[in-house]
C-alpha cells in the first residue's frame, strides 16, 4: 500500500517542481524586470545580485522535488525505468545551469550556453518520447509535443536575434514539457493501481 501511495504521489511532487520554478522565476521578472532579460532569457537573472537567490531557489526546488517524485514512481518495467533515466537526465542538466554564470567570463558563457543547448534539446527529445511513445499519441499529448517544438525554434530564433521574446519562448517550452512529464507520471502511477 505505501508504494501505491509513493506513486500517486509522483505527479503532485513534479508539478510542485515545475510550480516552483515557475513561481521563482515569476518573482525574479517582478524584483527586475527588464526587457534586456526577456531578450536574453530566464539565464539574465541568474547573473544579477538581486535575483540570484530567487533564480537558484527556483532551479534548485524544481531539481529536488522532481528527482524525489521520480524516485518515489517505483517499478521496474522498461516504460518506467525511461521515464526516470530520461526525466534524471533533464533534471541533471538542470542543476547545471544556475553553476554557469555566463556574465563571468568567455569560458562560463560558452559552458552555459553549451548546457542549455544540450538541457533544451534533450527536453525536446524526451518529450517527443513522452508525447508519442509513453503517452501512446493522445491527442493532449501530442498538441504538448507540437507546443514544445514551436517554442524550441523560437528559443533558438530568439538565441540568434531574430526576435526578443526569449523568456517567453523558454516559458512556454518549459510548460509544454512539463505537462507531459506530469501526465506521463500521471499515467504510469494509474498503471501501477
Amino acid at each position: 500500500m505505501e508504494s501505491f501511495a509513493f506513486r500517486r504521489e509522483t505527479p503532485a511532487l513534479l508539478l510542485a517542481g515545475q510550480a516552483a520554478f515557475l513561481a521563482m522565476m515569476a518573482s525574479c521578472l517582478a524584483i527586475r524586470p527588464s526587457a534586456v532579460a526577456i531578450q536574453r532569457g530566464l539565464s539574465f537573472y541568474g547573473n544579477q545580485a538581486e535575483t540570484v537567490v530567487p533564480f537558484v531557489a527556483g532551479f534548485v526546488a524544481c531539481v529536488a522535488l522532481t528527482a524525489l517524485g521520480v524516485v518515489r514512481l517505483g517499478g521496474g518495467d522498461e516504460f518506467r525505468r525511461r521515464f526516470r533515466l530520461g526525466t534524471g537526465a533533464v533534471v541533471a542538466l538542470m542543476a547545471l545551469v544556475p553553476l554557469t554564470p555566463y556574465s563571468v567570463d568567455l569560458v562560463l558563457d560558452y559552458l552555459h550556453i553549451g548546457i542549455t543547448t544540450i538541457l533544451f534539446s534533450a527536453g525536446l527529445a524526451f518529450g517527443a518520447w513522452l508525447g508519442c511513445g509513453l503517452l501512446r499519441r493522445r491527442r493532449t499529448a501530442l498538441a504538448a509535443v507540437a507546443i514544445q517544438a514551436a517554442s524550441a525554434v523560437l528559443v533558438l530564433t530568439a538565441q540568434v536575434g531574430l526576435h526578443d521574446l526569449m523568456i517567453p519562448s523558454q516559458l512556454v517550452f518549459d510548460v509544454s514539457f512539463a505537462a507531459l512529464v506530469v501526465m506521463s507520471a500521471a499515467h504510469l502511477a494509474a498503471q501501477a493501481r
